[in-house]
């Protein structure tokens, strides 16, 4: 089995797979890069299990590899049957805090999609994909599609979670309607009362809400650690002044059927 998984706020230092059937086990993981460790790639065997099986992820968060600073752990998911390894993903997004838990079982991760969600934008910081759909990686059918991000924040955005999910979050990242702009999305996502307060900071792969920078709003991808990476210019760039952008953060929401 494998995955991504993240921390809020510190690097990732190691990951264990607790099975409930026997056979857990360290997992190997690397960075995402060198520039944010916070996010890692993580690789397993569960050898030895009885299925069914409870898989729970537990994700270490700064230290060291021997001394963690805090022992992160999700919820359990059943495994029936079939492969635990190659094709068995999960995935996990921890919010490990800035002060140390106390002893004890830390349940401060969850399973889903965000952390690939953020590693979809820290790929388009540099390289083919700073000013274009990188060819292979990214849903497009058609390679002038984006030729540029210039302007294009929604639809990178949206692209961060089409192109994560496996079966893509939506049949395109065109978006059309009442989310045409990041205004028209933040006021649907309101309404609906689905933004999370401005006073928390936005968890890795979450979307971040700036109605009112500019007469159509603004939206970016957290990718942990205060930094919110958006599509302004051609390239994708981490927004400067951390995530309340001068001010303007309004809050933060992960994707739902809100997005309509």
């Amino acid at each position: 089995m494998d995955g991504w998984v993240s921390c809020q706020w510190h690097p990732v230092v190691g990951v264990w797979v607790e099975s409930g059937g026997g056979g857990s086990g360290w997992a190997d993981w690397w960075p995402v890069d060198a520039g944010h460790k916070n996010i890692a790639w993580y690789q397993a065997k569960i050898q030895n299990t009885g299925l069914p099986t409870n898989i729970r992820l537990h994700v270490g968060c700064g230290g060291s590899s021997a001394d963690w600073w805090s022992d992160n752990r999700t919820g359990s998911t059943s495994r029936a049957g079939g492969a635990l390894t190659g094709s068995a993903q999960l995935n996990a997004v921890c919010n490990e805090g800035t002060v140390p838990p106390p002893p004890g079982d830390n349940q401060r991760c969850w399973f889903g999609y965000a952390s690939a969600v953020a590693v979809w934008a820290i790929h388009h910081l540099s390289g083919a994909g700073a000013y274009h759909a990188i060819r292979g990686f990214d849903l497009v059918t058609d390679d002038s599609a984006y030729s540029s991000w210039a302007g294009l924040c929604l639809a990178f955005a949206a692209s961060a979670y089409e192109n994560a999910l496996p079966d893509g979050a939506w049949p395109s990242p065109t978006v059309s309607g009442p989310t045409a702009t990041a205004k028209g999305m933040y006021n649907l996502y309101e309404a609906d009362g689905l933004v999370h307060s401005a006073s928390i900071v936005p968890p890795v792969g979450a979307f971040a809400f700036y109605p009112g920078l500019t007469a159509d709003g603004h939206i970016g991808i957290s990718i942990g650690n205060g930094q919110i990476v958006s599509a302004t210019t051609g390239s994708p760039s981490v927004v400067p002044g951390g995530y309340s952008l001068n001010g303007q953060y309004r809050g933060w929401a992960y994707p739902t059927n809100a997005f309509r």
